[in-house]
């Protein structure tokens, strides 16, 4: 248990030194700001060949579990993302695993990797945290640009 918490404190402390403390208020419905959000990918998706842009549903209550979910649609439960910021990762996260369903055959055995693994090892994961880190800031400009979002 010990290690467990130096980890959660860890993560916790990367959190505050790293997380970029401007709030941004939503200028557009958050049906808007997420199928905006993935309109940004277009210039991604089209380099790995995929012609079209992954479905989505938003749900406004919080789940338990998860921020988001990928099952051949991008799911988003804006009530486990309180922020614009989280909003935004959450929802490239969710449109790596519509890239690595649409390019990579072994996604397919996604839920092995989580059953052996676990969630934060499966390498489908790690590569989805990636990806939003990667592209977050990029994509908060160029919802600025198109006024989707401002700072408060």
């Amino acid at each position: 248990m010990g290690i467990f918490l130096m980890i959660v404190g860890g993560l916790f402390l990367l959190w505050v030194l790293f997380s970029d403390d401007t709030e941004w208020k939503k200028n557009v419905p958050n049906t808007v700001l997420v199928k905006e959000i993935i309109l940004y990918t277009g210039f991604i998706l089209h380099e790995k060949k995929i012609k079209n842009y992954p479905d989505f549903k938003i749900y406004y209550y919080q789940n338990k579990k998860y921020a988001g979910v990928y099952d051949g649609k991008i799911i988003i439960y804006l009530g486990s993302n309180p922020t614009v910021n989280d909003i935004v990762n959450t929802t490239l996260h969710e449109i790596q695993h519509h890239i690595q369903d649409k390019t990579d055959p072994q996604f397919k055995h996604y839920n092995n990797y989580s059953a052996q693994r676990g969630y934060w090892n499966n390498p489908f994961e790690k590569e989805a945290r990636r990806f939003a880190s990667k592209y977050e800031d990029a994509c908060i400009d160029y919802l600025v640009s198109k006024n989707i979002i401002q700072k408060k």
